[in-house]
């Protein structure tokens, strides 16, 4: 197991420096392709230059060329994306064939968190370029599962039909947040993440995950007002605090919904 959770940090880290460029470039209009330079300068930059985690230590933070400070951002990321990995293969700890496809699904989600999360935070965006390839790639994992596991498509527990009504409930109520508020409350961004978010969490896990949000939103958004770093007109990236409380409502949904129902004396 511990050779398996290696292999899946570093194939994180990978994944992670691949989520760099999409974070900087997509937001900005430019294309995924062509090779990576240094903000300052432009210098193109080497293969020595984007080994994982690794070159920014081995560069001290610094552009080899115009010794410009790199961010520590890019780092930040590839390693937070090969801890994520390892956890998700920890946690789901996989034996069957249809073990490893849920593994690569939920390795393909957090991916999209990740990239969401950071965008949103930074600029308030929630790409559609991202949110819709990803959906239509999740949507073909549930069935392929749901073929694999024999369960009938029309039963809620499946990955298919319990990830449409998931995200067919949860995008209506959110568009009906944003027609109320005529787009004060949540952006439409929110409301279309919605469709992801249900593929990805399914029933009920979808739910968790919304209730974590908004909580977190809450403790934050009441934090930054008293401490006077926003006002009651000011934005917070919604985005971001769904795609945290996503991640928990991927990995632990189950296990969360339990505890909770059984605190307030459900069951």
């Amino acid at each position: 197991m511990n050779l398996a959770l290696a292999i899946a940090f570093t194939y994180g880290i990978i994944i992670g420096s691949f989520l760099n460029v999409l974070i900087l470039r997509l937001p900005q209009g430019r294309s995924i392709g062509g090779r990576s330079e240094c903000v300052t300068c432009k210098r193109q930059l080497t293969a020595w230059d984007l080994i994982p985690v690794v070159s920014y230590f081995s560069l001290r933070g610094k552009c080899r060329g115009c010794s410009s400070p790199i961010s520590p951002r890019y780092f930040i990321i590839e390693l937070l994306t090969g801890l994520f990995f390892a956890l998700a293969l920890y946690v789901l700890s996989p034996v069957t064939a249809m073990d490893y496809i849920v593994i690569l699904r939920t390795w393909l989600i957090l991916a999209v968190l990740i990239v969401v999360f950071v965008i949103d935070l930074e600029h308030f965006l929630i790409l559609d370029k991202v949110i819709y390839p990803a959906a239509v790639l999740v949507l073909g994992l549930n069935v392929v599962l749901d073929l694999m596991s024999g369960v009938p498509f029309i039963s809620l527990s499946g990955f298919t039909v319990g990830g449409l009504v998931s995200g067919l409930i949860s995008f209506g109520f959110f568009f009906a947040l944003w027609s109320i508020s005529k787009g004060k409350w949540i952006g439409f961004g929110d409301v279309k993440f919605m469709i992801f978010l249900g593929l990805a969490l399914a029933w009920p896990n979808i739910w968790v995950g919304l209730f974590l949000a908004f909580v977190l939103g809450g403790l934050v958004g009441t934090g930054l007002l008293l401490f006077g770093n926003k006002t009651m007109q000011s934005k917070l990236p919604l985005g971001t605090f769904l795609a945290v409380g996503a991640v928990a409502g991927l990995l632990w949904g189950g296990e969360l919904l339990t505890w909770y129902l059984g605190l307030v004396g459900v069951v």
